[in-house]
């Protein structure tokens, strides 16, 4: 589905693209916009589905806000003889031949399929105004939702061969909040930017539980007390937690001045605020040396100047579950001085 209109004697236009419309993995994107005012307002809707197994196969069953239950326990530690059973966490070779073709019986009694997918949607709704060629400014916001569950895993018990672990599919409830403003000014002598970046991780699910699945609920809570010198007690639920809430802030500024003499004066610095941390905050000021490429437009000279000092990367602005921010201070990358289109 495509709609283009646009108005040649006052440059208005309106244009709206969809693809997939009635699938999971749908496209849709709004424009409508001014192009003698130099205004353009964008609204994007993107699904994207990844599916991670569509034959995965699991006895726990999701409850709901990360809990998993089962539909029953493998009798590991029924056989009261101790010299050829199976209650020790421990277990001998022929104990370990037991406990083999007990786990199998259960799997084939309680197994079900279970669709491992992470469903995203992404919506982005930006507006770009430039009422000149000499200044430009770029508002973002979007909300990123992703829903489903991938293969997580669930340790009970210490190390090895004490160890009672499962893997479990993991539930996924995310949601990242972004916003993006920036403003470029472009002139004869002076050039410069700012850019601010705010960004909200939300995690609806903090953490997962999930039922033992080799603890009878008869059993009590000690596997192996009948075993003189390694009495140990097993949780008959385990629980690990998932990414936390968080958010962070960066705000970054570019400037540059042309001098006398073929000399120049740029000036790169940013400040960012990860949760829970000090800002940081670096600035560098760098008189360049004479350049010798005079015959060259002076913006483009500019934007290999700033490429050489800022590093920054749109990757490092928005939250990371399970990685802390580092106060590590990013740069500003060169790409937002380039030139503006003529207009049509």
């Amino acid at each position: 589905m495509w709609l283009d209109v646009l108005d040649t004697l006052s440059g208005r236009f309106i244009k709206l693209d969809g693809e997939n419309l009635l699938r999971t993995d749908q496209s849709v994107r709004f424009q409508i916009g001014d192009l003698r005012r130099g205004w353009k307002f964008i609204i994007n809707r993107d699904e994207i589905p990844h599916r991670y197994s569509n034959s995965a196969m699991t006895p726990f069953i999701y409850r709901g806000s990360g809990l998993f239950t089962l539909p029953g326990q493998v009798s590991i530690i029924k056989d009261g003889d101790d010299a050829t059973g199976t209650p020790s966490l421990v277990p001998t070779a022929p104990q370990m031949t037991v406990n083999d073709s007990l786990i199998a019986d259960y799997l084939k009694t309680f197994l079900r399929p279970e669709e491992l997918a992470i469903q995203r949607n992404r919506t982005d709704i930006a507006l770009n105004f430039s009422p000149s060629n000499q200044v430009a400014f770029h508002l973002n916001y979007s909300d990123e939702r992703r829903d489903g569950s991938k293969l997580g895993y669930g340790p009970i018990g210490d190390r090895p061969p004490r160890t009672l672990n499962v893997q479990v599919q993991e539930p996924v409830d995310h949601i990242t909040r972004e916003i993006h403003a920036n403003f470029e000014y472009s002139g004869k002598r002076f050039q410069s930017a700012l850019r601010y970046v705010l960004s909200f991780f939300e995690n609806n699910i903090n953490a997962m539980q999930w039922e033992n699945i080799y603890l009878e609920p008869d059993a009590g809570s000690d596997f192996i007390a009948s075993v003189a010198g390694t009495p140990r007690n097993v949780s008959s639920f385990g629980q690990r937690s998932l990414a936390p809430d968080n958010f962070a802030y960066n705000v970054v500024f570019s400037g540059g001045l042309n001098l006398p003499r073929g000399s120049r004066a740029d000036l790169h610095g940013c400040v960012r605020l990860p949760a829970a941390e000090r800002p940081a905050a670096a600035v560098q000021l760098q008189r360049a040396r004479r350049r010798f490429n005079r015959g060259r437009p002076e913006l483009e000279r500019y934007r290999q100047t700033a490429a050489r000092h800022c590093r920054c990367r749109d990757a490092d602005l928005a939250p990371q579950p399970r990685i802390q921010h580092q106060s590590r201070c990013p740069a500003q990358p060169a790409r937002l001085f380039q030139p503006r289109q003529a207009r049509q």
